[in-house]
């Protein structure tokens, strides 16, 4: 009899001894360090912060102008421009055109500036999009 029971404790500290591993292997795995870009994503080379001046057509004035462009995935960004009496945000998708980065609008967004159907091409990724 004190075999079984013997057996049966060391049983039970084997899997307790298991249990305590993969919990601890779980949090140490799904433990969240903060996101930077990639080096070679499209994303990478725009993120940041940009300053100018933005002139005004109807009264031909220039003000000072900074544009904050923050990651939301690989190849769109969220474009933030502030400037005196100007304050707006765009989340446009990027693309590579041979040696230049080029933005384009997503969603409902592209079809309001572009006004056509693309016939399920989609140019911001070139494929087939339907």
């Amino acid at each position: 009899m004190k075999r079984n029971k013997l057996f049966t404790g060391m049983k039970n500290t084997k899997v307790i001894f298991l249990m305590v591993a993969v919990v601890g292997f779980l949090f140490y795995s799904c433990n969240k360090e903060e996101e930077t870009p990639l080096d070679n994503t499209l994303a990478s080379s725009v993120i940041g912060t940009y300053t100018g001046t933005l002139k005004s057509t109807a009264t031909n004035q220039s003000s000072p102008a900074t544009l904050n462009v923050t990651l939301i995935n690989d190849s769109l960004v969220s474009m933030h421009c502030l400037s005196y009496n100007f304050d707006s945000t765009f989340t446009m998708q990027l693309y590579q055109n041979y040696d230049s980065i080029m933005v384009c609008y997503t969603g409902q967004d592209f079809f309001a500036e572009y006004g056509h159907n693309r016939n399920n091409y989609d140019f911001c990724t070139n494929r087939q999009s339907g």
